[in-house]
């Protein structure tokens, strides 16, 4: 799953028990941005 992290709301959900947490991973593709494509 994609997607654009400056555009989504977050709000955490407390649907686990203490002392569980939240684990989120960061991925960040390095390289050049696609150039789109002429009709």
């Amino acid at each position: 799953i994609v997607w654009d992290n400056c555009t989504v709301q977050h709000r955490a959900v407390v649907d686990y028990e203490l002392p569980q947490r939240r684990l989120m991973w960061r991925t960040t593709v390095k390289g050049e941005v696609p150039q789109p494509a002429l009709d």
